[in-house]
């Protein structure tokens, strides 16, 4: 979220930033349960969520869900006062994942889904938090999937980003109201 390091810095841990939290991470959970998506785990304020395509029915399916928890997560966001100078921002992407099982057994295991498509959405949300607008980022895969003319997408300039040796063609969500 923009802001959320200077949240921290003039919150306490316990009155305001766990709560602040929560609140996102409650709403997130409800999404999903509304759209059947999953959390796949939190670090900080950040939240993985995945969309099963196969198990929804498809990758536009799966595409509708990912901008029907982005739209429940922004009118949380808008309506609860206690943190009108945070901003959820968001990467979505699509594409083939790993899910299972990782980690050491002598320090923890954990389900996680690994894979380039996650990493693409991890730098796209990067990216959303340094552009105006709706800090809703898709990539060309996510818009792909979607009906035609579902959401308003501007074209973002070819970015390089961290981890991909090409330029990445992704695209900011208009906020016209469709987005939530």
């Amino acid at each position: 979220m923009p802001g959320f390091d200077a949240f921290c810095a003039s919150h306490t841990p316990t009155e305001g930033v766990f709560a602040v939290l929560g609140s996102q991470l409650d709403t997130v959970a409800d999404a999903c349960a509304q759209s059947g998506g999953e959390i796949d785990k939190t670090i900080g304020d950040k939240v993985l969520v995945v969309l099963d395509h196969d198990r929804m029915g498809g990758a536009k399916a799966a595409a509708l869900a990912a901008l029907a928890i982005v739209a429940r997560l922004r009118a949380h966001f808008a309506a609860d006062g206690t943190a009108p100078s945070l901003e959820p921002v968001f990467g979505i992407n699509c594409g083939t994942v790993l899910a299972g099982i990782l980690g050491a057994r002598s320090v923890r295991l954990d389900y996680t889904v690994i894979g380039d498509a996650v990493n693409l959405a991890a730098r796209l949300a990067t990216l959303a938090h340094t552009i105006d607008g709706s800090h809703v980022v898709l990539s060309a895969a996510v818009l792909a999937n979607l009906p035609r003319h579902a959401v308003r997408a501007e074209k973002l300039p070819f970015k390089r980003v961290k981890g991909k040796t090409q330029e990445v063609e992704a695209w900011l969500l208009v906020d016209d109201g469709a987005s939530g």
